[in-house]
């Protein structure tokens, strides 16, 4: 285990590190991606009132 832990140790960072970096990239994605919808259904929601004001 000692002589592996040297090979092992330097193969899992990146691979943490990508993984971290995909994980963020989703949730920002997801953020975004539900954040756009919230504005799309608010402007389709807003619509019918605006045009019943004016």
């Amino acid at each position: 285990m000692l002589l592996l832990e040297p090979v092992i140790l330097p193969v899992c960072l990146p691979v943490l590190i990508w993984l971290l970096v995909v994980r963020v990239c989703v949730v920002a994605t997801g953020l975004l991606a539900l954040l756009l919808v919230i504005v799309l259904v608010g402007c389709t929601l807003l619509t019918p009132f605006e045009s019943i004001t004016m």
